[in-house]
């Protein structure tokens, strides 16, 4: 999910802080601090049913936590 996803980063960024290559997405963050972790929740980047992936979600850029 994306909180899996936020913490390899996040570890990634941690351990190599010079590598400009490891960056933790703004997006990212907000869609955890959110509660949106993908397909576990239901919401995510896509919307889910389940296993089955949906449409595109689209937030605005006050719909999420920062």
């Amino acid at each position: 999910g994306l909180d899996t996803t936020l913490s390899i980063l996040q570890g990634w960024v941690d351990n190599y802080p010079d590598e400009p290559a490891f960056i933790v997405p703004e997006s990212l963050k907000r869609m955890v601090a959110a509660g949106h972790y993908g397909r576990k929740s239901g919401q995510g980047f896509y919307h889910w049913d389940g296993d089955k992936r949906l449409e595109p979600a689209e937030y605005g850029p006050d719909d999420l936590v920062a």
